[in-house]
C-alpha cells in the first residue's frame, strides 16, 4: 500500500476530483447569482418606495381642499441613487373617497426607466380639525 500512495494520483482520480470541484463551483455560482438578483430587485424596490414617499411628503404639506378632484399630474422624473423613476400622481380615482372637500384620494404610481410599474401606493389625505 505504501508503494501506491508514493506514486501520486492517476489521471482518472484527477479527472474525478476536477469534476467534483466543477460541480461544487457551479452550485456556488448559481446561488451567488440568485442572491445578486434578489439584492438588485430589493434595492430597486426600496428606491421606488423612496420616490413615492418624496411625492407623498410634498402632498402632505398641502391642504387637501386645494388638491385636484380628478385627473393626473404629469410624470415627474425622480433620481434615487443609481435609479431614475417617473412618478405620477392620480387624484380621486375613487370618487366615493373624495366626496368631502376636506378629503382627497390620491394614488402615486412609480415607473422605472423601462416604463415598468415599480411601486404603487394609495392614500386618503384628510384635513384634521
Amino acid at each position: 500500500m505504501a508503494g501506491l500512495n508514493s506514486r501520486g494520483l492517476t489521471v482518472v482520480e484527477v479527472l474525478v476530483a476536477m469534476a467534483l470541484v466543477g460541480i461544487a463551483a457551479g452550485g456556488i455560482m448559481s446561488a451567488f447569482l440568485t442572491q445578486l438578483q434578489s439584492n438588485t430587485l430589493s434595492e430597486s424596490r426600496s428606491s421606488a418606495i423612496s420616490a413615492a414617499e418624496m411625492e407623498l411628503e410634498a402632498l402632505r404639506m398641502l391642504d387637501p381642499a386645494t388638491l385636484p378632484t380628478s385627473g393626473s399630474s404629469s410624470p415627474k422624473l425622480v433620481a434615487i441613487g443609481d435609479h431614475a423613476y417617473a412618478v405620477t400622481t392620480h387624484y380621486c380615482e375613487r370618487t366615493d373617497l373624495c366626496a368631502s372637500s376636506t378629503a382627497r384620494y390620491v394614488r402615486v404610481e412609480v415607473r422605472d426607466s423601462q416604463g415598468t410599474r415599480a411601486y404603487d401606493v394609495e392614500v386618503v389625505f384628510t384635513q384634521l380639525h
